[in-house]
Parts: C-alpha cells; sequence; structure tokens
C-alpha cells in the first residue's frame, strides 16, 4: 500500500481539492507515520489561527528582504483545516505576511486536518532566536567555506549574505574564547565595521588583526572589572559599564573613524580610568536602578 492509496488519504485530497487546495503530494511525517499534504492555495484562504500572536511588522520587513535577496519561497507555512473548513495557519503568519505584502497570491505549506493541531501553537513555537554568539560562529563558518572555495571573492560582495560585518570578526574571536561577551562590544563595533572591498584572502588578515585588537581591548577592561570586583562590587553589568565610561564616541549614532582609530581611542581611555573613584551609585543610574535597590554591595 502506497501514503496514495492508504485508508482516507483519497477522500481528503477530494476535499482539499474541492476548496480550491492544489495537493502537490501526500507523505508521512517520520516520528509515527501520520499523513501529512504538502499543498499550494490561494493566499486569501489563509488566515492566523484565532489564538496566534499579534504580528510584528519589523520581523515582517525582515522576512520581506531576506525572500527578496534570496529570490525565492523556501519555507512552508504550517496549515491546519479547521472544522469549519477554513484555513488557518498557527506557525508560519509573518512569513504569510511576508508573501502577502509581497503580492504572492498562492501560498505554500504543511497542511495537516483538524484545527486541534492549533492548540499546540506555543508548543509548536520553539525555535531558538540565536544570540549574537550563535549568529558569530555561524556566519564564520560561512565565511571560511566561502574563503577555501573562492579566495579572491569581494567581501564586500557577501553583504547581502550577513546581517552585518562585525559579525565576522566576532566569529573570529568566539572561536579562540567561547565565552567572549560579544553582545556587550556589539554596539560600537557595528558603528565601526564594514564589509571590506578586497578578495576574501586578503580580508580575513585584516579581520585577524581585528579580532586580536579586539580581544586585547577586552583584556583591558577585564583587569578592570576585577579591581571593581575587589571592591566589592558584584554586579553582573560590570564590563557594559566599563565600556560605556569609556567609550569616547558614545552616544554617537554614526562614525567617521574606523575600527582600530576607535580601538585606539577606547585603550587610551581604559588606561587612564580609575577604579577607585567609581561610586555604587554610578553603576546603578548606568543600568536603571534606583540607589537603595538591588545589591547591597
Amino acid at each position: 500500500m502506497t501514503v496514495e492509496t492508504a485508508p482516507g488519504v483519497a477522500a481528503s485530497v477530494a476535499r482539499l481539492e474541492a476548496d480550491g487546495v492544489r495537493v502537490l503530494s501526500a507523505f508521512q511525517e517520520p516520528y509515527k507515520n501520520r499523513i501529512q499534504f504538502l499543498v499550494s492555495l490561494p493566499i486569501e484562504k489563509v488566515v492566523p489561527a484565532p489564538f496566534q500572536r499579534d504580528i510584528s511588522k519589523p520581523h515582517v520587513d525582515k522576512l520581506k528582504t531576506v525572500i527578496k535577496k534570496v529570490g525565492r519561497y523556501l519555507d512552508p507555512i504550517l496549515i491546519v483545516r479547521a472544522d469549519d473548513g477554513g484555513y488557518w495557519t498557527p506557525n508560519g503568519v509573518h512569513r504569510w505576511e511576508a508573501m502577502k505584502s509581497l503580492g504572492a497570491r498562492t501560498i505554500t505549506g504543511i497542511l495537516v486536518e483538524g484545527e486541534e493541531i492549533s492548540e499546540f501553537i506555543l508548543a509548536l513555537n520553539t525555535e531558538k532566536t540565536p544570540n549574537v554568539r550563535d549568529k558569530a560562529l555561524e556566519v564564520i563558518r560561512m565565511y571560511r567555506r566561502m574563503l577555501e572555495k573562492t579566495p579572491r571573492r569581494k567581501e564586500s560582495e557577501l553583504e547581502d549574505r550577513f546581517e552585518a560585518a562585525f559579525l565576522i570578526t566576532l566569529g573570529l574571536v568566539y572561536e579562540q574564547k567561547p565565552r567572549f561577551s560579544g553582545s556587550t562590544y556589539a554596539p560600537i563595533l557595528r558603528k565601526v565595521d564594514a564589509f571590506r572591498d578586497k578578495g576574501l584572502e586578503s580580508a580575513m588578515g585584516d579581520r585577524e588583526q581585528m579580532r586580536d585588537e579586539l580581544v586585547s581591548v577586552d583584556a583591558q577592561v577585564q583587569d578592570i572589572v576585577k579591581k571593581l570586583q575587589s571592591r566589592g562590587f558584584k554586579f553582573p553589568y560590570l564590563k557594559t559599564f566599563v565600556l560605556s565610561k569609556c567609550n569616547p564616541f558614545h552616544g554617537k549614532r554614526k562614525l567617521k573613524e574606523e575600527f582600530f582609530q576607535v580601538m585606539a581611542a577606547l585603550r587610551r581611555n581604559l588606561g587612564s580610568f580609575d577604579p577607585g573613584s567609581v561610586r555604587r551609585d554610578q553603576i546603578l543610574a548606568m543600568a536603571g536602578i534606583t540607589a537603595g535597590a538591588g545589591s547591597t554591595e
């Protein structure tokens, strides 16, 4: 017996096609071998599940940008055929909205009959949001693969592949220091790290120098943090406090200076920073905590 001849499949296909749903294939999911359908249907026939989370416009805009860059739609949404004959998506509403905004007339999805699946909406949305470390390591692994295959390809050509240039530099750091606090440096790096208009082989040399410089700066920051901790300050955001105090470009949205100029200025400020002059209320204020609250150190 094939999937197509399994009990109930023919009736389901007929029911779906009568609704204007094009059944591309029927298949067994690999856990309990239950029948599911890969389908294409008019996008206006699909609606968010009634208890779906609100749509995030920034997330939709990001998805639209990615779909346009890739030049194709790759990730089918989950569709359930509700008991009243409607079609809901309990997992994929942002992809659905992005495709609608891009003018798509149809949407591809994996369809399951029975709206009870929608009751597992929270359980279905289990994907871990990648943090800075996750993104940086993924980027540097892709970068190394591209370097191996096309060493003369310009780094600037990868701008549409990677979210930001600084993730390349941070990826190199994380390879050496898995516990590096990259998110602390990201606001600075985002302003001064740009894609290089040179071949990957040459650009990698620059990146390795930038990695070494960033690791060296972090050693200075760590030394100051240890001195603050020795004074009894045990707050988890001491590194952020030190960088905020020593960042010579704090508050500026754009910088004309390049990476090594900014790092040199940061080094100078770190070198003249006096941990002995820091007061508890200054640290609390930076974190938005009123004096007298939080830690008693």
